[in-house]
């Protein structure tokens, strides 16, 4: 017998199977994303809640802070609240502590596992070209951070962790660039504002997110509406800011080293190439345009030269060893696996021919530089 189907029945057909499969293939793919964004970060709130599980309010500092001893998907703090393994205080006699300092980019969530991260990459580097030096470390990147609450972590809980060296790699430009939107007026008419389904949906909102960024790369070069922003005191405020971290780190450290600032878009590309790199910049900074952008990372990294003649403070710079691409970069300013191991070898090497680094680990380990 053959089931005859008139034209309304095949109507309401369709208006129930239609939906139940977008329902069914957004819940499989919310379930499939937040299972993999589990696995790698631990993370399951979406773009709209703050990670408060991960996070808490430091008494004596009024920082944001990891918590000590969570595990965030394949990121883990230890006790102390720092990537790395827990360390003895006081520190051993002959071990050479290092301290890795600064914001996203130094806690290096992109490079997953702790051994995949520059810091460690760097630290491990030093152990294979120096095995009879004994070295150990420490990193207190805290995503979001400012010069400013690099400087008062570091006073009060990397200062007693008693480090003998100190790398530093800052970016204020989110914080600085966001304070002059806001002076202007206009950070609340650029600023990404989620929507209801993408507060409750990881996949929504990654969808949603991906549209604002595409909209933005569509006006980056266009000024109209966007922030005039004023380059100079911009360098002017990074320059007394980090004096002043430079400052404190070279006084409770025997060297301290300054990682210039390298990132996925570089003057002299393309439009088109600067526009592309520079999709997650954008998405904090919407109200300003790539070669404003562009400016005043060059101006911060100019300011980085201007205080390599500061008492034991060594510039490096990455960008030599960090092509502007995918493979580097997993998005404007976070550098992939591959990426941190590149930056993490180089910048060991770099540190196992550097005489102010013998001389610092002569001090501490007579003798264990010149082993082999």
């Amino acid at each position: 017998m053959r089931l005859y189907l008139t034209s309304r029945m095949k109507e309401i057909i369709t208006g129930i199977t239609v939906p139940f499969i977008l329902i069914v293939g957004l819940g499989g793919s919310e379930l499939a994303f937040r299972l993999q964004q589990g696995r790698l970060f631990g993370v399951q709130e979406t773009v709209g809640k703050t990670q408060n599980s991960f996070y808490y309010i430091d008494e004596e500092t009024g920082l944001r802070l990891p918590r000590p001893g969570s595990r965030h998907g394949r990121i883990y703090i230890n006790d102390q609240g720092f990537r790395g393994p827990n360390l003895e205080v006081p520190k051993p006699a002959g071990a050479v502590r290092i301290a890795y300092i600064g914001t996203s980019t130094t806690y290096d969530a992109d490079a997953g596992v702790e051994e995949n991260t520059w810091p460690a990459v760097t630290t491990a580097t030093l152990e294979r070209i120096v095995p009879e030096c004994s070295f150990e470390y420490l990193n207190a990147g805290v995503p979001g951070f400012h010069s400013k609450h690099i400087f008062t972590r570091f006073q009060a809980q990397v200062v007693p962790m008693e480090p003998d060296l100190v790398v530093v790699l800052t970016n204020d430009l989110n914080g600085d660039g966001r304070a002059q939107a806001q002076d202007a007026g206009i950070w609340d008419k650029h600023r990404y504002k989620p929507s209801l389904l993408a507060e409750h949906s990881l996949v929504w909102a990654k969808i949603e997110k991906n549209l604002f960024i595409l909209k933005l790369q569509r006006q980056s070069h266009n000024s109209n509406g966007k922030l005039d922003m004023d380059i100079t005191q911009i360098e002017g405020q990074y320059r007394d800011n980090l004096r002043k971290l430079l400052e404190e780190t070279t006084e409770a450290a025997g060297q301290t080293v300054v990682l210039n600032i390298a990132t996925r878009f570089r003057a002299g590309q393309t439009r088109d190439e600067q526009t592309d790199a520079a999709s997650s910049r954008l998405f904090y900074m919407p109200y300003a345009t790539v070669p404003d952008i562009v400016a005043a990372i060059d101006g911060y990294n100019e300011v980085i030269g201007e205080l390599a003649g500061m008492p034991g403070v060594t510039i490096v710079d990455p960008t030599v060893v960090l092509p502007p691409d995918s493979i580097h970069f997993a998005d404007t300013s976070h550098t992939t696996a591959r990426g941190s191991r590149v930056l993490g070898e180089y910048l060991g090497e770099m540190l196992a021919s550097d005489s102010n680094f013998h001389s610092l680990v002569e001090k501490i380990n007579p003798g264990c530089m010149n082993a082999n």
